[in-house]
C-alpha cells in the first residue's frame, strides 16, 4: 500500500508525456476533395420559400393532408391563442403605468319633518324666535 502513490504518480506522469508532442511539430497538409468543399453562395438566387415546400412534389394526395392538417392542428391553434393571450396580458400590465384620473360625486338632501319638533330648534339657530317654548 505505501507503493500505491508512488506508482500512481509515475503512471500520470508517464500518461501526460506521452500526450506531449515534440517542439518540431508541424500540422500535415491535407488537401481535401473537391467533392467535399463547400461552395460559395450565390448572390442572384433568392432563399426557397419554405412556407408551402410540400407543394414542390406536385402531389395532390400529399398537399391536401397537409392542408388537413394545418386547419384541424389544434396545437398550433392553441398556440396561437396563448400567443394573442399573452400579447393582450402586456397591455394590460402596461396600463398601470400610465396616468389614471379617478372622480366621485355626492348629493344629500334632508328635509325635516314640520311635525318633529325640531321646527322651534331651527328657528333658535337661525334667530327667529326663541327656543324656549312661549313663542
Amino acid at each position: 500500500m505505501r507503493g500505491a502513490p508512488r506508482l500512481c504518480g509515475l503512471f500520470a506522469a508517464g500518461a501526460l508525456a506521452a500526450c506531449t508532442v515534440g517542439p518540431n511539430y508541424r500540422r500535415p497538409e491535407i488537401p481535401t476533395p473537391s467533392a467535399y468543399l463547400e461552395r460559395a453562395p450565390s448572390t442572384t438566387s433568392q432563399s426557397p420559400d419554405l412556407a408551402a415546400w410540400w407543394s414542390r412534389f406536385n402531389d395532390p394526395t400529399l398537399t391536401a393532408l397537409v392542408t388537413r392538417a394545418l386547419a384541424g392542428n389544434l396545437d398550433v391553434q392553441t398556440a396561437a391563442s396563448k400567443l394573442r393571450q399573452a400579447r393582450r396580458q402586456e397591455v394590460i400590465a402596461g396600463a398601470a403605468a400610465l396616468p389614471q384620473l379617478e372622480a366621485s360625486g355626492n348629493v344629500n338632501n334632508t328635509l325635516l319633518s314640520k311635525n318633529a319638533g325640531l321646527s322651534q330648534l331651527e328657528k333658535a339657530f337661525s334667530g327667529g324666535g326663541s327656543a324656549g317654548g312661549s313663542g
